[in-house]
């Protein structure tokens, strides 16, 4: 069952308006669709853990920025976008 207000974000991702926004805030516009992706690859690749997943923001905040971040230290890539 989806949350009220969340829109789609990817083929399984969904999130809030504002909760976009905070990732832009945060990540940039790069930044926040690429932890979208990372989230996305990671449900559909693993559809039985995520099942249970009822907030994809909670989500993103735990685990999908920090993979991100590892992703930026490899690629030594500026953390944060300013776009």
């Amino acid at each position: 069952m989806l949350r009220d207000g969340v829109e789609k974000q990817a083929d399984t991702v969904y999130l809030k308006p504002e909760e976009v926004d905070r990732l832009c805030l945060d990540y940039g516009e790069t930044g926040a669709r690429r932890i979208i992706e990372l989230l996305d690859g990671y449900k559909t690749n693993h559809p039985g853990k995520c099942a249970e997943y009822r907030d994809d923001y909670k989500v993103i905040v735990s685990w999908g920025a920090q993979k991100y971040l590892e992703e930026c230290e490899r690629r030594k890539k500026p953390e944060r976008d300013t776009s």
